[in-house]
């Protein structure tokens, strides 16, 4: 027998599917984005509770960022931060003689929805209420 009888021919070569590689490449992108933006969700809340609950942190923050952003000297960096310890300080006072209302009407809010629920519901919306309040509203003006 001679050599071209004894080999077989070869099969085709696969069909390439590029759109199985595309498609592959767009889901690990959109998961990318999700995870990306859930993550950026949860850094920005724990960024804004923390300037909520510590508001002198603020103006050093605002500062900072004023400086950078500005290209502040010195001298209008201090400007600036008085500025800003100043607003700080009537925003304070304000609170104070706002806060009474505030609370109040979350305490409102808070007896209009237990009223509609259930006492099991009432007891977790108890709870509920009061980490919210502790992890969302700062410290009353007057505990400073």
């Amino acid at each position: 027998m001679s050599e071209q009888e004894t080999t077989t021919p070869l099969p085709p070569p696969p069909r390439r599917r590029w759109w199985v590689k595309a498609l592959l490449v767009l889901v690990i992108f959109v998961c990318g984005m999700v995870c990306g933006g859930g993550i950026t969700a949860i850094a920005l809340g724990h960024v804004m509770r923390d300037l909520v609950r510590h508001p002198e942190v603020r103006v050093e923050r605002s500062t900072t960022f004023l400086t950078r952003r500005l290209d502040l000297t010195p001298e209008q960096r201090q400007q600036v931060h008085a500025i800003l310890q100043k607003q700080a300080g009537d925003m304070q006072a304000l609170r104070g003689e706002v806060w009474p209302r505030v609370m109040q009407r979350l305490q409102t809010s808070e007896t209009e929805i237990a009223a509609v629920l259930t006492p099991a519901q009432q007891e977790k919306w108890k709870a509920l209420a009061k980490k919210l309040r502790e992890e969302w509203l700062p410290a009353a003006p007057n505990e400073k």
